[in-house]
């Protein structure tokens, strides 16, 4: 008897387990419709909202986002016509679907068709007046018409309802410096930084605005200060910190942050990095020079920087303790960055690796440091 009653428990236990763990077609059905409603750009998702779209079972309204989906993977993938029809067919089931309207409007401005476009993102407004998605994407196409009144209407009205929506508030300040003088774009950067105190987008144009064009760098420095109180980028911060001392004539401490800066560059996240950039790591890294690849970024943020004594000094150690391939590799990423290696370096004249590398400083100083900042001509 208790043989008997301890069986009937296997059993049942099973029976429960069975019930309760999901079949293999209920799992492909889960993975479909994740899949589906990501709406991304693939033929994987396509395939996944098509498969779904062929089961008779389900109810309109998910046939309804089905088709939707589906609208919105094609138009990523650049078929227009398809992505159109799909649309079509989801509005049939709900005229109502604003985000809808959106991307079939995009999909129709894609064929050429202006008008078509226009009158459904004018549509998805009227019936989605509240919905920040919506409002953004008919900013971002009134933009790219360059309707500007119209786009920022749009932006501003995203911004009233969510601050920190998407790059709205950048597109928003970008587009006004765009359209007025100088004096009246100061004022309404000034007023976006009194009104959204709490959003790092307004104090990070205030830092770009200040180190290219109006060349306040005590405020461009408050204004990273105050950004970083609320997001912090500690990397990229280190490296603006660096600049701005630099420039303020405070050399020892734009030294600091620019080394700094450098540590934070190159730790190492494994997951972020493939093999081969984990074995170029270490082949220049730790393998060649025993400290990763931080030398290189010391080396062109002190370029950028304007240190050239420093900046040359990097790139000499390197040769000095790099061992015997260290000027092959050393040149090999000067080339690779544009500037020319005389055949002469190659063979291992002094004179000419050292032209080499003054040639990189420049070329780096020139491209990424201080020629960058100030007003722009043209």
């Amino acid at each position: 008897m208790r043989i008997r009653i301890a069986a009937l428990i296997v059993v049942c236990t099973a029976l429960l387990l069975s019930f309760n763990t999901p079949s293999k077609s209920e799992t492909q059905y889960a993975n479909q419709r994740a899949a589906c409603q990501t709406g991304g750009g693939s033929e994987m998702v396509f395939r996944a909202c098509t498969d779904l779209l062929s089961r008779d079972a389900e109810a309109l309204d998910e046939r309804q986002d089905y088709h939707a989906k589906r609208a919105q993977a094609l138009h990523r993938i650049r078929k227009y016509e398809q992505a159109i029809d799909d649309a079509d067919r989801a509005l049939v089931l709900n005229d109502e679907e604003a985000v809808t309207l959106v991307w079939r409007g995009y999909s129709k401005n894609a064929l050429a068709d202006k008008t078509g476009a226009r009158a459904d993102l004018e549509r998805a407004q009227k019936i989605s007046p509240n919905s920040t998605y919506v409002l953004f994407n008919v900013a971002k196409q009134m933009q790219t018409w360059g309707d500007v009144p119209l786009a920022l209407e749009g932006y501003e009205s995203v911004l009233e309802l969510e601050p920190g929506f998407g790059d709205a508030g950048s597109r928003y300040l970008n587009l006004l410096y765009d359209t007025l003088s100088p004096k009246e774009f100061e004022r309404y950067l000034a007023e976006a930084e009194v009104k959204w105190p709490g959003q790092p987008w307004a104090h990070d144009i205030r830092v770009s605005y200040e180190l290219r064009h109006r060349y306040d760098l005590e405020k461009a420095l408050n204004a990273i200060e105050k950004r970083m109180a609320i997001a912090p980028n500690p990397s990229a911060d280190l490296l603006l910190f660096a600049l701005i001392h630099m420039k303020l004539g405070d050399e020892k401490k734009g030294i600091e942050y620019a080394e700094a800066y450098a540590k934070a560059e190159n730790k190492i996240q494994w997951r972020d990095k493939g093999s081969v950039r984990r074995t170029i790591d270490l082949l220049l890294g730790y393998v060649i020079y025993g400290q990763g690849t931080e030398w290189i970024t010391r080396s062109h943020t002190f370029a950028a920087l304007g240190a050239t004594d420093l900046a040359r000094a990097e790139y000499h150690q390197f040769l000095e303790k790099g061992g015997l391939h260290a000027p092959k590799l050393h040149l090999d990423i000067i080339e690779g960055a544009g500037v020319p290696v005389d055949p002469q370096a190659r063979a291992g004249s002094t004179a000419h690796i050292n032209k080499a590398i003054d040639d990189h400083i420049r070329h780096i100083e020139q491209k990424l440091g201080f020629s960058n900042l100030g007003p722009q001509s043209g």
